[in-house]
C-alpha cells in the first residue's frame, strides 16, 4: 500500500485516541453547542466514518486491536483483568500480550507514546509514558532522559493520581448512596469541574511535543470521553460542555498538523444510554450453573471454584472446565453441553417490562488460552438499552431490572475515527478497529516481513 497523501507534508504521524467517541454524539452537541473543529476534522480528512470494536467491547481489548490490527484472541488481551488456572485475577499488563504482536509504534525510529492503554511496564528504550492500568505515576515512564524532561517542563502533572482521584470518587460504586445525601446535578456539575481541568492538563501536555516535532510518530490517549460518557450521557448541557472544550483542544491540534503532518483520530468503541441492568450471574444462580456467597443483607458474590459458569468483566463468560482450571469441574462434553445451554437460554432472556431479548449477540471464543491469559468461552453483546452486570440484583428483585446507579452511558461496539494525509478527498468508509493497523502501516519507515509476524 503506497502512501497517498500530499506530498507537501512531512512524514510525521500524529495518532489521537480519543476513548469512547462516536460521531453520533458529536453531531448531537452540534446541534446546540459549536462544534467548529469536529466539522473542520470532518471535511478535511482523506477518510473517515465509523469503527467498529471487536469483541469484547471494552478499552484494553479495543485499543490493542488498534494497536497491533490483530483481534484478542491473536493479541490475549480481553479486558482490564487477567484471569489464570488457578481463577486469580491480576491487572492487565503489557507482559500478558502475545510476545509476537509488535504495535505500531515499535515500527517507528523515533516514537513518542502518552497515555496509550495497556503499556504497562513502560520500555526503557523509548520516551513512554504508560497509560490505562498503570497502578502509580511514578512508574509509568521507565526512561531516565525522559522522565527528567517531564520532572522538569510538567512539575505538577500526575496522570494516574489525577485519573484515579476523578475516578473514584465519582464513580457509580462511590455515588450508588448519594441521592440520599446530596443532588445528582451537583455531583455532576463537581465531577465535570474536575474533568475539564483534568482534560486541559493532558492536552497541555500532548499539545507541547506536538509542537517540539521531534518524533516520527507521537501518540496520546485520552480516556476522559469515555469517563465523562458514562456519567453525563443523559446530562446533555454538562455533557456537550465538555465536548465543546474537547473541540476547542483537537481545534489546537488541526493548526498544528494540517498541510504539515498526517493525523489519525479514533475512539475505541463508542458510547450509548442504557436504562437497565442485566445480572448475568443472578441468571446463572437461577438456572443452577452458580453459587454464591451472601456477603451481608444486600450483597451476594459468586463462588468461582465451585460454580460451572460464570460472568466477570465486560461481556465475558466462563465455563469452569477441567482443560482450562486446575480445579475445574466439567469435561469437554460437559463443558460443551452446558455452553450448548447457555447459549440457548441467554438468546431467549427477554425484558419482562417490554418483552424484547436483551442479549444482541453472543460470540464463541475459539481458543482456550494465551500465556497465562484464560481466554473467556462467550463473549455477550447487551442490547440497545441495556448494560450486563457481573453482580446480583442489590434490590432483590430480577435478574433484568431497571438501573439506580448514576451512570447513563455504557459502552457501544460502534466508534468513530478520521484520517487525514495532505488530501482532502472526504471518502466515508466505516472500518474495523483492526483496519487501523493497516491504515497507519504505509507511514512505517521500518517495514516489517508480514511473514515475520506470527498472527
Amino acid at each position: 500500500m503506497e502512501k497517498s497523501g500530499d506530498d507537501s507534508i512531512s512524514d510525521k504521524l500524529v495518532f489521537l485516541g480519543l476513548d469512547a467517541l462516536t460521531w453520533r454524539v458529536v453531531k448531537d452537541a452540534a446541534r446546540i453547542m459549536d462544534m467548529t473543529h469536529f466539522k473542520r476534522l470532518e471535511a478535511m480528512a482523506t477518510q473517515y466514518g465509523q469503527l467498529s470494536c471487536m469483541d469484547p467491547i471494552v478499552s484494553p481489548a479495543s485499543w490493542t486491536s488498534i494497536a497491533t490490527g490483530c483481534i484478542p484472541e491473536e493479541h490475549w488481551i480481553y479486558d482490564f483483568f487477567i484471569l489464570d488456572e488457578q481463577l486469580n485475577r491480576s491487572r492487565t499488563t503489557r507482559n500478558h500480550m502475545n510476545p509476537h504482536m509488535m504495535p505500531f509504534w515499535d515500527f517507528f525510529e523515533q516514537p513518542l507514546l502518552l497515555h496509550y492503554p495497556c503499556t504497562f511496564p513502560p520500555v526503557k528504550t523509548m520516551r513512554m509514558a504508560s497509560g490505562m492500568l498503570t497502578p502509580r505515576h511514578e512508574l509509568g515512564i521507565a526512561n531516565e532522559s525522559f522522565r527528567k524532561y517531564m520532572n522538569n517542563h510538567f512539575p505538577a502533572y500526575n496522570m494516574v493520581t489525577n485519573n484515579a482521584q476523578v475516578f473514584r470518587k465519582f464513580s457509580p460504586q462511590r455515588i450508588f448512596t448519594r441521592p440520599f445525601r446530596r443532588s445528582l446535578e451537583k455531583t455532576q456539575r463537581e465531577f465535570l469541574k474536575k474533568e475539564l481541568a483534568y482534560l486541559d492538563q493532558q492536552m497541555e501536555v500532548f499539545l507541547h511535543f506536538l509542537s517540539r516535532k521531534d518524533f516520527d510518530i507521537l501518540g496520546f490517549v485520552t480516556a476522559s470521553p469515555d469517563v465523562t460518557g458514562h456519567l453525563l450521557y443523559n446530562n446533555h448541557e454538562l455533557h456537550y460542555i465538555f465536548l465543546q472544550r474537547l473541540d476547542h483542544h483537537l481545534g489546537e491540534v488541526l493548526d498544528c498538523v494540517e498541510n504539515e503532518m498526517n493525523l489519525l483520530v479514533c475512539s475505541d468503541h463508542g458510547m450509548h444510554p442504557f436504562t437497565r441492568h442485566v445480572y448475568i450471574n443472578q441468571l446463572f444462580h437461577e438456572w443452577g450453573y452458580q453459587e454464591y456467597n451472601r456477603i451481608n443483607l444486600i450483597f451476594k458474590k459468586p463462588i468461582l471454584h465451585t460454580s460451572k459458569i460464570f460472568f466477570l468483566g465486560h461481556g465475558l463468560v466462563f465455563i469452569n472446565s477441567k482443560e482450562k482450571f486446575s480445579q475445574g469441574m466439567l469435561t469437554r462434553e460437559e463443558t460443551e453441553q452446558v455452553k450448548s445451554e447457555i447459549i440457548t437460554r441467554l438468546e431467549n432472556v427477554y425484558d419482562p417490562f417490554s418483552n424484547t431479548k436483551v442479549i444482541k449477540s453472543i460470540y464463541e471464543v475459539k481458543k482456550d488460552r494465551g500465556g497465562q491469559n484464560i481466554f473467556p468461552d462467550l463473549i455477550l453483546e447487551p442490547a440497545e438499552g441495556y448494560e450486563l452486570s457481573s453482580t446480583y440484583n442489590l434490590w432483590g428483585k430480577g435478574p433484568v431490572d431497571a438501573t439506580r446507579d448514576y451512570r447513563s452511558g455504557t459502552h457501544h461496539r460502534m466508534g468513530m475515527y478520521a484520517y487525514y494525509d495532505g488530501n482532502s478527498t472526504g471518502v466515508c468508509k466505516d472500518i474495523l478497529a483492526t483496519d487501523v493497523f493497516s491504515i497507519l502501516s504505509p507511514h512505517f519507515p521500518k517495514t516489517p516481513e508480514i511473514a515475520d509476524i506470527d498472527f
